[in-house]
Formats: C-alpha cells, structure tokens, sequence
C-alpha cells in the first residue's frame, strides 16, 4: 500500500511541476522542460532513487505513444488555408535548417569521433528540428508581423513530422545494414504510401461519423480510441502509424476544406473541445516523458556535456546559414531576421527521436539520448535568453515616439 501511495503522490507532484513549471513558462519564457528533466536526473542519475533499467526496456512503448501523441497534435494545429499560403517560405526555411544541421553534426561526428557517417546523420535528424510548442508560446508574445509569427509556427510544425520521418528512415536503414539502399527505399515509401493512404480515410470516415456525434459525451474519446487502433492496425499492415496518426488530425482539423476538397454534400467538422481536450493529454504525456527522459539519460560525462553544448553552437550557426537561405532578399526587419536565428529550442520531437536507436538497437544509444538531453536544455537556454534580449528592443520599438 506504501508503494502504491508513494507512486500516485509522485504522479502528483509531477503532473503540478508540469503545471507549475509551465505558469514559469508564460511569465519568464522559460520553458517547463528544464525542470521536468531536471526532475528526471535528480531521481534517476543523481540520487539513484528510480532504477532505470525498467524505463529503459520501455523505452519502444514510450517512445510510440509519444510519437503518435506529437504527430497527431501537429496535424490537428495545422490549417490548410494557411499552410498553402504560407507554406513556401516555411517548408524552405524547415528543409534547409534540418539538412545543414544533419550535414554539421554529422560531419563533426566523422571527422572528430570516428562516427559512421548515417550515425552522424541519424543524430542530426534526431536534433535537428525546433520545438512546436515552446516557438508558439515565444512568438505570441513577441512583437513582430504576422507573418512572420506564421513562418516560424508553420516551420516548427514541419520540422516536427519532417525529423520523425528522417530519423525513422536513417535508423531504419542502419538496422538493415544488409539490404539495398533501393529495397530500404522501397520498403520506405512503401511505409509511408499505406500510412498516408489509411490515415487520410480514416479521417474522413471518421469527419462523418464526429460531425453527426457532435456534442455527445465522451466525444474526444472516441476519437483517442479511432487514434489508437488507426496508428496500431497501420504498424501491424507494415505502414507507417506516424504519417497515419498525422494525416488524420490534419483532416480533422481542416474538415470544412476537405469537404469542399472531396465535394461532400454538406460540410463536415468536429467539435473545437476534441483539440482542447487533446492538449490537456499531450500535456500530460510532454509532462511524464521528460521526467522519464531525465531518468533514463546518461551525462555524467563531462566530455559528453562539452560535447552536446559544442553541437548546440553548431546547430546555432546551421540556424543562421538557413535563416540566410530562406530570407533572401525578402521584407524583413533586422530585428525580425534575429528573432528567427535564435528560434531554435528542441523539444519533445528530439527527446522522443533519441529513443529511437535503442528501439532498432543501434549502438551506442544511450549516447543518443543523453547528448539529446545536454542539446535541448543547451538550445533552450540559448533561445530563451537570446529571445529575451531581443523582446527588450521590440518593445522599445513597438513605444510610439514623442513629439
């Protein structure tokens, strides 16, 4: 019975961290995530209170539950109208920065450490793109257009499925050393075709039957359970659950336009709580999975710190090389251009993702998850203060000037 308190009361005090933590976040911008992990090691690591061990075998059901909770979240916070509109300088500005930061990590990985060169790419993947959730919640307080405010949100959502999916196709082919690189391409594609496929019916299957449940009990439920069995049956049909768990919040989320899309006789949509109610769980599930990642992670290396923090100031430099790259010669500020070179925080995406090398056995994964830990802290630090400096002189600017 002791252990039984003892488990529900820590479930307790995590889940008001979280809560705490996150009330921090929207007065400081800094981001819940420190003090998550920070709980992780002091349980884990430090004081040696939780055996790891259990949490690392679990480490492939975590890591999926996760995966599927991130996807699907991303797709129901994604409007159509607006990512067609916007979506050019964001998906320019979400593919180069991942490509040269999977390109520098894994270049400094080969070079100085003798790391197979897809080892290198796959950790570039794994930390290669910026946190949703903690961008949002920067750029809405931040004083700049609009647009720009879009170009960064959109970006962060892209970058979220984009290095899900390249991570999963570099691990998936340093695990099958022996086949081709056309066969693992082909059983790839092939992965993604029957996961967008099935994704994008069960949506609209389910855009029917949501838009005639509308307002009964227990909607959002329905729709966990539709989630669940989808991103299950797509796994066990060799597909990928991933793209099928994001295909199908992005049709929920836009059901007046794929009505429109699919000429139905009357548009579909569901109700707004089902969103809301999905980010009470994701809450939940970013709250438990940092406090697990703390747990698991392995840093207590001093060489493995000086390691993560010296990939952080490259992944800043990567940051401004696509920063560049997208901008070009378009209207922006100074100002603004700085605001998009230090919105560069990792997150949940990569702490998920560092789980992925122990699922497919890679070697050497707990160096995955730990040097992900040393990076997401690093780049919240990093992107926090430097975000911080930058509110000053737009609110400055944002002052109208005396007579």
């Amino acid at each position: 019975m002791i252990d039984a308190l003892v488990i529900l009361s820590g479930a307790g005090l995590i889940i008001l961290l979280g809560f705490i933590g996150n009330y921090i976040f929207q007065k400081t911008m800094i981001p819940d995530i420190l003090w998550l992990l920070f709980l992780g090691l002091l349980l884990g690591p430090i004081l040696g209170l939780i055996n790891s061990s259990f949490f690392i075998d679990a480490a492939p059901f975590f890591a999926s539950v996760a995966i599927l909770i991130i996807l699907f979240e991303g797709g129901l916070h994604t409007n159509l109208k607006i990512l067609i509109k916007e979506s050019p300088i964001s998906i320019v500005l979400a593919v180069s920065g991942i490509l040269v930061s999977m390109i520098s990590v894994s270049l400094l990985m080969y070079f100085f450490f003798q790391w197979p060169f897809l080892n290198g790419l796959l950790l570039g993947a794994i930390i290669g793109g910026s946190s949703s959730p903690i961008v949002v919640s920067f750029t809405q307080r931040l004083a700049i257009r609009q647009k720009v405010k879009t170009w960064l949100n959109l970006e962060s959502t892209i970058t979220d499925a984009l290095c899900i999916v390249l991570a999963i196709v570099i691990a998936e082919f340093i695990s099958r050393g022996g086949y081709s690189l056309a066969q693992v391409a082909n059983d790839i594609l092939g992965s993604f075709s029957i996961g967008a496929t099935i994704g994008l019916i069960a949506g609209i299957v389910s855009l029917r039957i949501l838009s005639r449940l509308k307002g009964t009990p227990f909607e959002y439920m329905l729709v966990l359970a539709i989630l669940l069995i989808l991103y299950s049956f797509v796994e066990w049909a060799k597909g990928s659950g991933a793209i099928a768990a994001l295909i199908f919040g992005v049709v929920l989320a836009n059901g007046r336009m794929i009505s429109k899309i699919f000429r139905f006789d009357r548009a579909m949509v569901i109700n707004r709580q089902v969103e809301k109610f999905h980010s009470e769980v994701s809450f939940l599930i970013r709250t438990f999975f940092f406090v697990y990642l703390g747990v698991i992670a392995m840093v207590k290396s001093i060489y493995l710190i000086l390691l993560g923090v010296s990939i952080t100031l490259l992944l800043y430099l990567a940051r401004n090389v696509s920063v560049f790259l997208s901008t070009f010669r378009l209207d922006i500020t100074k100002t603004e251009r700085s605001v998009m070179k230090f919105m560069m925080p990792r997150g949940l995406a990569a702490a998920v993702l560092s789980q992925l090398p122990l699922t497919y056995g890679i070697e050497n994964s707990q160096v995955y998850t730990g040097l992900a830990l040393i990076v997401i802290v690093a780049s919240i630090l990093l992107s926090s203060f430097g975000i911080i400096s930058i509110k000053g002189k737009l609110e400055k600017l944002a002052k109208p000037k005396k007579k």
